[in-house]
């Protein structure tokens, strides 16, 4: 089975794909117990970063390349990494004073309110060895953009962007409409919301197939002080329907 993440309000939403299409959807609260659930999956691809900047490193490569990749419009959906330093904090400003403190970087507020889940999963990596090599960091607008060729014209949350995204997955595989409604159907907005899903669906549909043929971004990725790779993964696909 292959599994793609992407956080959402009531915690994680989950994808995952197995063989003859099938497919299955889930919401956890944590990363542990979805771990418990999906330990065996051959790949589990998840828009989180893992691997932290620090003082030595204040730059994740893989954030500038990503940036690059994606240009001036779209480039802004890869968010500044913080340190760890940034969890510690009680509030905004120290979270902001701590992280210039590390990395000569300030924090916007979109990156805090996503600092609980970036120590969620940091905790779980470093804690568990066996999941090293089964999480991988990936982002859905390079997937999106390897998808079609170019970085996507409109955003996630707009209507236009939802059909923009959703119109490509189903060029990549016919049962993403299908799992986009049942997970519309089966769970309220206060829990997911639309682009929730086409993230995770789009991130399932990178994991799915060989794992020697993910494109890391950058190409020789850079260790962090606890000895993970930052890097950021997706895969290329040379026509659509590939994994129909």
């Amino acid at each position: 089975m292959y599994v793609g993440i992407d956080g959402c309000r009531a915690g994680w939403f989950v994808v995952c794909l197995y063989a003859k299409s099938k497919f299955k959807i889930d919401i956890f609260k944590d990363i542990y117990a979805l771990w418990n659930k999906y330990f065996n999956a051959k790949i589990i691809l998840i828009d989180i970063p893992i691997g932290l900047p620090d003082e030595k490193i204040t730059n994740r490569q893989c954030d500038l390349e990503a940036r690059k990749i994606l240009g001036p419009k779209r480039g802004a959906s890869v968010f500044p990494t913080p340190s760890r330093l940034a969890f510690h904090a009680n509030d905004y400003r120290q979270a902001n004073c701590l992280n210039r403190k590390t990395i000569k970087k300030g924090l916007s507020y979109q990156v805090l309110n996503i600092i609980p889940k970036i120590k969620e999963v940091d905790d779980f990596v470093i804690s568990n060895s066996n999941a090293k090599g089964i999480f991988r960091e990936s982002h859905p607008e390079i997937c999106f953009f390897s998808m079609k060729g170019t970085p996507l014209k409109y955003s996630k949350k707009k209507p236009d962007g939802i059909k923009e995204r959703l119109d490509i997955l189903n060029s990549i595989n016919k049962k993403s409409e299908e799992i986009f409604n049942y997970s519309l159907s089966k769970f309220k907005r206060k829990y997911l919301v639309r682009d929730d899903i086409l993230d995770g669906i789009c991130l399932a549909l990178a994991a799915k197939g060989s794992i020697n043929s993910l494109i890391t971004i950058p190409k020789n990725p850079q260790y962090d002080s606890r000895g993970i790779r930052m890097e950021i993964v997706y895969r290329k696909w040379k026509n659509k329907n590939n994994y129909v």
